[in-house]
């Protein structure tokens, strides 16, 4: 492992755990966390094409910068449609990007992917908890078939919904995805 990747690291768990308090504490992701993440991760990226890239030729992924950027991307392109229904709340996406833009494509695919199973575990468990499970559910499934019914989205306002009350936190999802992430990329 180079050292800017042992660097990207840790920079990603102070995200994490920055992003992760904040969210639990105040119900949300700031901004100023958002836009500092993205800008350090395509500075470090840079600063990676400037002393490790490859030659010309060499695949996109290869190159730190062009991965960040598309890395970026992916998490609005994949995740705009759960935010505007409202199953996904705003500062996830950013976090999400800012993963991206710091890790790279593949790392932030593979986040999505264990942060959607994370987050869904946590859910399930809150509800059996909560012992909302079946309500939760039978929100959902009319929600569903309203959506089919009609034949177009509608915003979610159910149990489950990223603004309802009490609703399950996405950050410690996200960093159980990044970690999973990492252990599977670099060990």
């Amino acid at each position: 492992m180079r050292i800017h990747e042992c660097l990207k690291i840790i920079i990603l768990a102070a995200i994490l755990i920055i992003s992760v308090w904040s969210d639990l504490l105040k119900g949300r992701l700031g901004n100023p966390v958002a836009v500092a993440a993205v800008a350090t991760g395509f500075a470090l990226n840079a600063a990676a094409v400037a002393l490790f890239a490859g030659g010309a030729g060499a695949p996109w992924f290869a190159n730190p910068l062009l991965d960040a950027f598309v890395g970026f991307l992916i998490p609005f392109a994949l995740l705009f449609l759960l935010f505007y229904i409202r199953a996904l709340g705003a500062g996830d996406i950013k976090l999400f990007m800012a993963i991206g833009s710091l890790m790279g494509a593949r790392f932030v695919l593979l986040t999505i992917l264990y942060a959607f199973a994370a987050g869904g575990a946590l859910a399930f468990l809150a509800a059996i908890a909560k012992r909302t499970f079946v309500s939760g559910f039978r929100d959902l499934w009319t929600y569903l078939y309203i959506c089919v019914a009609h034949g177009k989205l509608f915003k979610y306002n159910g149990e489950f919904s990223a603004r309802a009350a009490g609703a399950v936190r996405f950050t410690p999802a996200i960093l159980i995805g990044a970690a999973v992430s990492a252990y599977l990329i670099y060990t």
